[in-house]
């Protein structure tokens, strides 16, 4: 079985750090994830990316009966630049949980791959709020409006697709892998 899933980085409009409300807005780079999985057993990651956060979704999403029956090879492949507000984890996060989701043959739930990759990120401390307005952001582009804390959208719109923005990126920041 081959699975593939992609979304994209956004950018902070309103950082959610000091009341638990935050605002973000989807941008184009993503992030491709693609899983085969196949007779055998263990986790094989292509390019890096066997980090703790994706690890913690794979063995949350797959449950260890699948995992120990199946060997999985997993490649990120990223746009994003890490480390660069570009919402890069937010981005992997969520393209790890929709493509775990997908191996199972169960209906995809926006809920479960928004609440999967936020308890990774959680649990493997890349945020402290739990970046639900950034994975949204990530998830279903546009600019979303939320309150981290209870993981609640509060306003969504889509952004103009006819505008351009230009990053400034250092040159002391690695590019690509997650």
């Amino acid at each position: 079985i081959k699975v593939t899933s992609i979304v994209h980085g956004a950018i902070s409009i309103v950082n959610a750090v000091a009341t638990g409300f935050g605002s973000a807005m989807g941008i184009s780079l993503n992030v491709q994830v693609q899983i085969i999985s196949k007779k055998g057993s263990g986790l094989i990651f292509q390019k890096g990316g066997g980090s703790l956060m994706i690890k913690k979704i794979i063995y949350d999403v797959l449950q260890s009966k699948y995992i120990n029956n199946n060997q999985l090879l997993i490649n990120i492949n990223s746009e994003i630049p890490s480390g660069m507000g570009l919402k890069s984890s937010s981005a992997v996060s969520n393209a790890v949980a929709l493509a775990c989701i997908s191996l199972t043959n169960k209906e995809i739930s926006d809920e479960s791959v928004l609440n999967s990759a936020i308890d990774a990120s959680l649990y493997s401390k890349t945020t402290i709020t739990g970046a639900y307005d950034d994975s949204t952001a990530c998830y279903y582009g546009g600019f979303v409006t939320t309150d981290n804390y209870k993981s609640k959208i509060l306003k969504t719109e889509n952004s103009p697709t006819d505008i351009s923005a230009v990053i400034f990126l250092q040159n002391n920041k690695k590019r690509g892998d997650v």
